[in-house]
């Protein structure tokens, strides 16, 4: 199964251009590394295992 960014943004409560930034920027958000993307169709929308997805969520929410 996989979801696009604007779905992955929603997801974490942030706009799907903030989202796009810290890929092209830091590669992560909130100190972790963002998953990769399964491929790009344009500049902004990618789409992502939903697998991945979710353990990327449960490691930023998981309290430090």
């Amino acid at each position: 199964m996989e979801i696009t960014t604007k779905d992955f943004a929603g997801w974490l409560g942030i706009r799907e251009g903030e989202l796009v930034y810290k890929y092209q920027t830091t590669g992560e958000y909130k100190g972790v590394e963002l998953p990769q993307p399964l491929y790009q169709h344009t500049g902004k929308t990618r789409k992502f295992r939903y697998r991945d997805v979710v353990a990327f969520i449960e490691k930023v929410r998981k309290p430090k």
